[in-house]
């Protein structure tokens, strides 16, 4: 049977107590119909997950006591982040409900050349974020960034990490060089719908991305996001 998780910040947990809010707190008591004395599952989104029985309910809030505690390791030891070319709303949201997911540690919307050029709702991605941790058991929720330009984001990235752009051009499979460098943080780069500009290209080449290609068809900025995530995760398992 599949467990329900509820969603308590870090900062809501402390001397074994966790006091859930917000949405989770309407759900589980206005929904669910939970009472106090009730057990219920809870998860911290950084890689904690809890098993509480409430102890009382206010009207905005309520505490739980925490009777166990587990805790559960990331998907990629190392870590894995994500870059994007920023697209629409609707795509913008599947990629960041499908790499919480898939256990991706930090997800970076970018402006490029041929981006769409938006603004983003930082609080409604979280909340699909918890929302995916949750359905998925991923007990980490990753990091979203806010919009940079492509060349301030690289300029940004670590030093030692793995580092791979999907593209349709590229002679290379994530496989043949994710096994070289297994234990590697992996940096994963998608296009935005239009593709990356040549200067962009080459500037991201330049800076240490390896071109590999995630399939024999063109893939959408989300399903290539996805793909390229998933790939990562199968070799590391």
């Amino acid at each position: 049977m599949h467990q329900y998780f509820f969603f308590v910040s870090p900062d809501r947990i402390k001397d074994n107590l966790a006091e859930l809010t917000d949405d989770d707190f309407r759900h589980c008591v206005q929904v669910l119909r939970k009472r106090e004395g009730d057990e219920i599952a809870l998860l911290d989104g950084i890689g904690h997950s809890y098993l509480a029985v409430i102890q009382s309910i206010g009207n905005k809030s309520c505490v739980c006591r925490i009777i166990t505690r587990q805790q559960r390791e990331k998907s990629l030891s190392a870590g894995i982040s994500l870059g994007f070319g920023l697209v629409k709303n609707r795509a913008l949201e599947s990629i960041i409900r499908d790499a919480a997911a898939l256990g991706v540690t930090a997800i970076n919307p970018l402006n490029t050349q041929h981006s769409v050029k938006q603004a983003i709702n930082s609080d409604r991605l979280k909340k699909i974020a918890v929302e995916s941790i949750k359905q998925s058991g991923n007990f980490h929720l990753p990091e979203i960034g806010h919009v940079r330009s492509l060349p301030e984001w690289l300029a940004e990235l670590p030093p030692k990490a793995l580092r791979l752009l999907a593209d349709i051009d590229g002679m290379q499979r994530i496989g043949d060089i994710f096994t070289k460098e297994p234990n590697s943080p992996v940096i994963v780069l998608v296009g935005p719908e239009g593709g990356f500009s040549e200067e962009e290209t080459q500037s991201v080449v330049g800076a240490g991305f390896i071109p590999v290609r995630l399939h024999t068809h063109r893939l959408r900025t989300e399903l290539a996001a996805v793909a390229g995530i998933a790939a990562v995760c199968a070799l590391s398992s």
